[in-house]
């Protein structure tokens, strides 16, 4: 087996990095991979930030193009660390930025965890929600732990064995081997909606008088009122005038002793529309701000989204893109000379990983196109080494494997796999020595980029699965 040279993480431009709130696997992560989709289709990348505040610093000072941020939930209101900065736009963490869409995210509460439902006596989720799913949780008696996210409970779960278990998406059994869905949907509000905002810098964004005028834009109002000014009351009598429906009103309290609130009022035209124009003239003497003209659109109507994301990637000079030769000298000598026998091959840079399963974070890939490679040897005097490539949500069953291979063949634990040099999540079929047997299961699939490991932490390999593998393999059903 080899291993590169140690490489800083190569990081992609930032015209193709998405910032959000970490760690992999939390609901933000979840939407901007279905916003801005797998690298090879656009080349972005995922960068996981501590703080909501952080991701907007990300944005703001240039280290990422795009941020996805939650602002409101249905059921718990306002995100605090977000949405005053939203209605204080001018001055607040929103200052420069660009609200240039909007997803409206449901929110399903599942109960996961890798052993049967009726060992599970304490549950890990963030407070939040975890105060969504009372019901289910006092009705089975179940112990809660708070944590800071619902992607930090998984791995608690994961960790804590069959007694545990996590409130969290059932999105995430995607992609975290041995994972189950023990209970769908038990939180108590079925209609919960996570709003989340897609943030860029001003001088970023350049729109067209078709994308100002387009229908699935709305428009942000921002203003103050009050008993005594009354504003409230003119802005909606002005809409219901034009006949424009107001989606959102929303506010906080900036003066209790004169009960004046600062309100967001979401009106579902965009701004450049004749409609709204006439609303705004009739309501220009009133103390208001627009404050975003965001696309909005529900989960169903995401790929209209996406399009308008690679319009604009596209335009910027930017789109798929990939690296080769300047990364290929980073790898060792036999890697570079086995990839360039092959017909067609990408080299994609990232942050260092643990496992080829912990890829799909900054690289947004589901887990069939990733190759979890785990080796086994045979006890016997020959010592024969066998590499079992999985999709990189499963593992390698192991009675599986003995009976392909014979019963002498085991798998290699982490600590004997670093005594003989070998590092999780960069073996794979093209770092292996010759004469190493090759078993690929057979739950991949036909005609897509396969993503798989580089023998360097920092770098993944892409070669094209049509008909066959591009390497000598024996395909064969081996995943638990």
């Amino acid at each position: 087996m080899v291993q590169g040279d140690e490489l800083p993480y190569p990081r992609p431009p930032k015209e193709l990095t998405v910032a959000y709130l970490g760690p992999a696997g939390t609901h933000s992560h979840l939407a901007a991979l279905e916003l801005f989709g797998p690298v090879d289709e656009l080349g972005f990348r995922y960068e996981p930030r501590k703080s909501l505040t952080a991701v907007l610093d990300a944005v703001r000072g240039g280290a990422a193009t795009w941020g996805v941020v939650p602002y409101f939930n249905t059921t718990s209101g306002p995100v605090r660390a977000v949405y005053p900065a939203l209605l204080d736009a001018a001055h607040g963490a929103f200052e420069n930025l660009e609200v240039s869409a909007c997803l409206n995210w449901p929110v399903s509460h599942d109960l996961l965890g890798i052993g049967p439902r009726e060992k599970v006596r304490r549950v890990y989720s963030k407070q939040e929600a975890i105060d969504q799913c009372t019901g289910f949780i006092n009705q089975n008696a179940l112990e809660t732990i708070a944590v800071d996210s619902t992607a930090a409970a998984v791995r608690r779960a994961e960790r804590d064995g069959p007694e545990a278990g996590a409130i969290a998406s059932s999105r995430l059994c995607a992609f975290r081997p041995g994972l189950k869905v023990l209970a769908h949907q038990i939180e108590e509000d079925h209609m919960n909606v996570t709003r989340f905002l897609v943030v860029r810098r001003r001088d970023d964004t350049v729109s067209s008088k078709a994308e100002e005028t387009d229908w699935s834009r709305h428009t942000w109002i921002v203003f103050e009122s009050s008993a005594e000014t009354g504003v409230l009351t003119k802005m909606l009598s002005a809409a219901r005038e034009w006949a424009i429906a107001a989606s959102t009103l929303t506010g906080l309290v900036t003066d209790p002793g004169k009960f004046r609130m600062r309100f967001l009022l979401e009106l579902d035209w965009p701004p450049h529309s004749l409609k709204m124009q006439f609303f705004l003239a009739d309501t220009e003497h009133l103390p208001r701000t627009i404050a975003a003209s965001p696309i909005v659109v529900n989960l169903e109507k995401v790929q209209e989204l996406r399009a308008w994301i690679r319009r604009r990637t596209i335009e910027a000079g930017f789109g798929p893109s990939y690296a080769g030769e300047q990364l290929l000298d980073s790898l060792a000598p036999v890697i570079q000379n086995r990839l360039r026998k092959l017909k067609e091959w990408r080299l994609y840079a990232h942050g260092p990983v643990q496992a080829m399963a912990d890829v799909w974070g900054v690289l947004g890939l589901p887990a069939q196109r990733m190759v979890n490679s785990q080796v086994f040897v045979s006890d016997d005097l020959t010592g024969q080494v066998a590499l079992c490539c999985v999709p990189g949500n499963r593992r390698a069953s192991e009675r599986k494997v003995t009976n392909c291979l014979g019963s002498t063949f085991r798998r290699l634990p982490r600590q004997e796999l670093a005594n003989r040099g070998l590092f999780p999540g960069t073996v794979s079929p093209l770092t292996v020595p010759d004469g190493t047997i090759i078993l690929m299961d057979s739950g991949f699939t036909n005609a897509e980029w396969v993503f798989m490991g580089s023998g360097h932490p920092n770098i993944s390999i892409a070669v094209w699965c049509s008909q066959s593998w591009p390497f000598p393999a024996t395909i064969a059903d081996i995943a638990e």
